[in-house]
């Protein structure tokens, strides 16, 4: 969980990082910028992911990047249409929007990659 955290931490990181700079110096618009850091961080996550956090060597990669692609592409839609909505109704910057729905979505991730995306038990087994 430690390295999940690691991992998600430095993506989002990223991730907020890349929606800033797209939105505030070059002028798009904060949903592209969305939609463009998903495309750039879900690879690299995806490799530190099977690789470091999860410590998954073995079986194919292509199925895993297949079944994250998935998840990713479930949480891409929560996540754009949640900063929508908050931006929209609610009036929150898009940039708080981003970070509160980053935090709140990371446990379910974190659940949700490890037993579906890469296949592996609820309990480290030495995986």
């Amino acid at each position: 969980m430690l390295r999940f955290a690691i991992i998600g931490g430095l993506s989002a990181a990223l991730n907020f990082a890349i929606i800033i700079f797209l939105t505030s110096c070059l002028g798009l618009h904060y949903l592209l910028s969305i939609t463009s850091c998903f495309v750039i961080v879900t690879f690299v996550s995806f490799w530190f992911n099977r690789v470091w956090t999860y410590r998954k060597r073995r079986g194919a990669a292509r199925d895993d990047l297949a079944r994250y692609l998935a998840m990713t592409a479930a949480q891409y839609v929560v996540c754009l249409g949640g900063c929508g909505v908050c931006v929209a109704m609610f009036h929150v910057p898009y940039q708080w929007a981003v970070l509160v729905l980053t935090i709140l979505l990371a446990p379910l991730n974190y659940l949700l990659h490890r037993r579906w995306s890469f296949r592996l038990k609820w309990i480290d087994q030495g995986t």
